[in-house]
């Protein structure tokens, strides 16, 4: 599966106006993962990762494959 565009996760975020850090509590995911995958600097990011925020910020990750 190769995703693309993760930069669209920092949208879906600040529409919600959720910040990292409570977009990372509430996902299980840490604030510095959230950081480094919306600024596209971690390679192949895990897909549970990836899942987790999609389902917390309810998007589908469809959104994001290519």
């Amino acid at each position: 599966m190769n995703i693309k565009n993760l930069q669209e996760i920092k949208k879906y975020r600040m529409k919600q106006k959720l910040s990292r850090k409570k977009l990372a509590i509430i996902s299980g995911v840490s604030p510095r993962t959230v950081e480094r995958i919306e600024r596209n600097e971690k390679e192949n990011p895990r897909i549970d990762t990836i899942l987790a925020i999609c389902n917390t910020l309810k998007i589908p990750i469809t959104k994001l494959i290519k």
